[in-house]
């Protein structure tokens, strides 16, 4: 999302200390975090014709990345993973893409595993999917899952990464 324009508002002492706090345990910036309170606002606003000011139906928001990943099924030995490459990242879900010469069996209706590593990040990163969505694009498929079973750890990782 470009960010091209400024606004500014008057508020109390105590409203932008709870920001500046708040702010500080995500390890954002104050301005970060209001955009954010902001656009999760209107995309679950209703005005009085009921209509949305938003048209995204996600709970939250995507970021785009291009990250390196192993896809396979849950009970894969690893060298039975596929390389991919995950194109965006929420707190619910993930969108990659792998080759359509894959030799996982069928992505449809089943669980599988991803495991990656986010930027200046040494731990491994590995989450379950259920797939939502399976496109052909090339000589490519495009995956939409929804996230399944987040261990701790990941997602603490992911919390860290997305909120930054």
């Amino acid at each position: 999302m470009r960010k091209d324009v400024m606004i500014c508002f008057r508020t109390s002492e105590s409203v932008r200390e709870s920001l500046q706090k708040i702010s500080e345990e995500e390890r954002r910036s104050v301005s970060g975090l209001i955009e954010s309170l902001i656009c999760r606002y209107l995309q679950s606003y209703r005005g009085h014709n009921g209509e949305s000011v938003s048209n995204e139906r996600r709970q939250f928001e995507r970021k785009k990345v291009s990250l390196p990943a192993f896809i396979g099924a849950i009970d894969s030995k690893a060298d039975e993973f596929e390389s991919g490459v995950i194109q965006d990242l929420s707190f619910s879900g993930i969108r990659f893409s792998l080759s359509r010469a894959t030799k996982i069996e069928s992505l449809q209706n089943q669980h599988f595993c991803v495991i990656f590593t986010l930027p200046n990040e040494h731990q491994l990163v590995t989450v379950k999917c259920l797939p939502q969505r399976i496109d052909e694009k090339g000589n490519n498929l495009q995956v939409s899952a929804e996230l399944m079973d987040v261990d701790f750890s990941s997602c603490k990782a992911l919390q860290s990464y997305l909120l930054n």
